[in-house]
């Protein structure tokens, strides 16, 4: 008999009632009575309910963030995560809405620059200087919010559309690396 994945079973659990309510209601006593197990158990997993929220969203988006290893156009890298995320629509929309410590659209925009600047080293096999890390910056900030914005509105928009504009703004010095 296989042994349960603990991680994936309490992470599958929170996003469940993550998708009935917001997150800063959920609690980890709850999240623990729902999978069986002891808060210990939780906290051997998590730091908090927060991290789990963290966790959540990188299960969410890391398949779809692979396209970028191997050479993907960043519009489909971006419309790709946006449709997963997209996938767990309620869940998102639930808990963006949280704005404290540890809050999703922080740790969103968290990836989303070390997506950028992953990228760009990868794709140019050199390490980004300070004005260029400037400019990843400041996309990964209009990115991120061009996707709470659509998070907010009801996800309704074509991703791949947003996308495209995401990288219609891009700095020429940027697009060789990720068009």
């Amino acid at each position: 008999m296989q042994k349960p994945d603990v991680r994936k079973m309490i992470m599958e659990e929170a996003k469940k009632i993550g998708e009935t309510r917001y997150i800063d209601t959920v609690t980890v006593k709850e999240i623990c009575a729902k999978c069986g197990i002891s808060r210990p158990t939780f906290y051997a997993y998590f730091h908090d309910k927060y991290d789990l929220v963290n966790k959540i969203h990188y299960s969410t988006i890391e398949e779809a963030f692979k396209a970028s290893e191997q050479g993907a156009p960043w519009n489909i890298v971006i419309g790709n995560i946006m449709t997963s995320i997209r996938g767990s629509r309620k869940f998102y929309m639930n808990s963006i809405k949280y704005s404290g410590q540890n809050a999703l659209k922080d740790i969103m925009l968290e990836y989303t620059y070390k997506g950028y600047v992953l990228v760009f080293i990868k794709r140019s096999e050199i390490e980004p200087d300070k004005d260029l890390l400037n400019d990843l910056r400041f996309n990964a900030y209009g990115t991120t919010g061009l996707m709470l914005d659509w998070i907010r509105a009801g996800m309704k928009e074509d991703p791949y559309e947003i996308a495209q504009n995401i990288c219609i703004c891009m700095p020429d010095k940027m697009k060789p690396y990720y068009l």
